[in-house]
């Protein structure tokens, strides 16, 4: 649990960094756009920011879907019979894999979220899962907007408002997966200590 949140925490303080070092860069692609430089030729602290984000997204990847694994495995343990929405592989798989990508991972979380016997409460893992999305989505924009041979003024004018969104749509979610994850482990830590 405690590797899941870190990595998670390492992730989304790098997008807070960047989403902060996005408004002097959205200053220096301005200027050289005055200046006529091309957008290749702008190097700033901004896009430095942005090269540990695969190895970190890789790395969350890989702890995350190894405690998930685990859980759902102990779930399994505790609840034999009980229907998952999805099979087992799908905790490494439905993450990468297009198109399922946008629910399958959502389902696996919420399956081992609850204990069946009691009314399910999906409410704080369904505004996780729509955040998630929406910063996934939007993580996206930022990039693009400084793309290219050509700076274009009235996209890059934008960049430090649509990092800073992003931003705080990633804290929001980030707090959801800690109120996730540690619910998580405390149905499990109650439900294996009833069991022993």
């Amino acid at each position: 649990m405690a590797a899941t949140i870190a990595i998670a925490a390492l992730f989304t303080a790098i997008q807070v960094i960047e989403a902060g070092l996005a408004w002097p860069a959205q200053q220096s692609y301005l200027d050289a756009a005055d200046n006529g430089t091309p957008a290749f030729d702008v190097w700033t602290p901004y896009d430095l920011a942005a090269l540990p984000q695969i190895p970190l997204l890789i790395a969350a990847y890989v702890v995350t879907c190894l405690w998930l694994y685990k859980v759902r495995t102990n779930h399994e343990a505790m609840f034999p019979g009980v229907h998952q929405a999805r099979s087992k592989g799908w905790v490494w798989g439905g993450w990468v894999c297009p198109v399922v990508s946008l629910w399958f991972p959502f389902q696996i979380v919420r399956d081992v979220s609850h204990d069946p016997r009691e009314p399910r409460n999906s409410t704080v893992i369904g505004w996780w899962w729509a955040l998630w999305l929406v910063t996934t989505a939007s993580d996206q924009i930022g990039a693009a907007l400084v793309s290219g041979t050509d700076i274009d003024k009235g996209a890059v004018s934008a960049l430090g408002t649509v990092e800073t969104v992003d931003a705080l749509i990633l804290v929001s979610a980030f707090v959801l997966w800690i109120t996730t994850v540690r619910r998580i482990n405390r149905l499990q830590d109650r439900l294996m200590g009833v069991a022993s």
